[in-house]
């Protein structure tokens, strides 16, 4: 299942990393073979390479047709500056 792949890349990629995953999502889009994938992760401070090479190392897949990342706005009055990102992509069932 590509929910499996893509969660076992991802801990793979953030394992050595500030970045904390705190969600994964799939869902299929209606009249393709294609799966929208995404994680929210969760970091102190900036970690933009972090999410470029995490971004760069999924593109690399063969099941890969698009992936991203963004910053989200804070949700919390949290002490040390919290980063909050979405990355995701489409990938082929």
């Amino acid at each position: 299942m590509i929910h499996d792949t893509v969660m076992a890349l991802l801990l793979h990629v953030i394992s050595n990393s500030p970045l904390e995953m705190r969600g994964l999502h799939s869902e299929s889009i209606d009249g393709t073979d294609k799966v929208r994938v995404y994680s929210e992760l969760h970091a102190f401070g900036a970690q933009n390479k972090v999410l470029e090479q995490l971004v760069s190392r999924l593109s690399l897949e063969d099941a890969v047709t698009a992936v991203s990342w963004t910053l989200e706005p804070e949700k919390d009055e949290s002490p040390a500056p919290l980063a909050v990102a979405k990355a995701g992509g489409l990938f082929r069932k």
